[in-house]
């Protein structure tokens, strides 16, 4: 069962969007790019519920070995919206841009890269993309008031952290 669509070279036009999910009605999230430049005419995103109830759940970087502009990417992700969003390109090795690293260099190189980001932001939480879809839901469902005397935040009908049906953090 195919949830996740991921659509090649990031190209993506509604009546295509509208043919991938009539072949696969049980889709529940588009996945493309957040930024990139407007000549490129891919598939941009930003992270939202669509009418018909799918998620769009763009990614902010991708790759084995992210470069300083993915890793600037990530960190601004993080620190803008709470996310990391990335996405590894299963044949990255016969990409160009690889040039002449193997499996052994990209995996050591993707695996120091997740130990640096787990030792700068351990509040984030390990999810696949349809899992993501379920956490932006809770997000957006979110009914929440701040009382200001005195301070307080109060969240109810999310199922995320809290777990309950109202939240108030004194």
């Amino acid at each position: 069962m195919f949830r996740v669509y991921v659509p090649p070279s990031n190209i993506l036009s509604p009546e295509g969007k509208a043919a991938v999910k009539q072949v696969f009605p049980e889709l529940t999230v588009y996945a493309s790019l957040f930024d990139g430049p407007y000549a490129a005419r891919c598939y941009y995103q930003d992270f939202t519920r669509n009418a018909d109830g799918t998620y769009e759940l763009p990614r902010l970087s991708s790759g084995y070995s992210p470069k300083k502009l993915e890793m600037w990417q990530d960190i601004s992700g993080m620190n803008y919206l709470g996310v990391f969003s990335h996405f590894v390109h299963p044949d990255e090795i016969f990409f160009k841009e690889t040039g002449d690293k193997g499996w052994g260099e990209l995996s050591a190189g993707f695996s120091q890269y997740m130990a640096e980001l787990r030792a700068r932001y351990g509040w984030l939480r390990a999810l696949t993309a349809s899992e993501g879809a379920a956490a932006l839901g809770d997000l957006l469902d979110m009914d929440y008031r701040v009382e200001r005397r005195p301070w307080r935040c109060c969240s109810s009908g999310n199922r995320g952290c809290c777990r309950s049906r109202v939240a108030c953090w004194p």
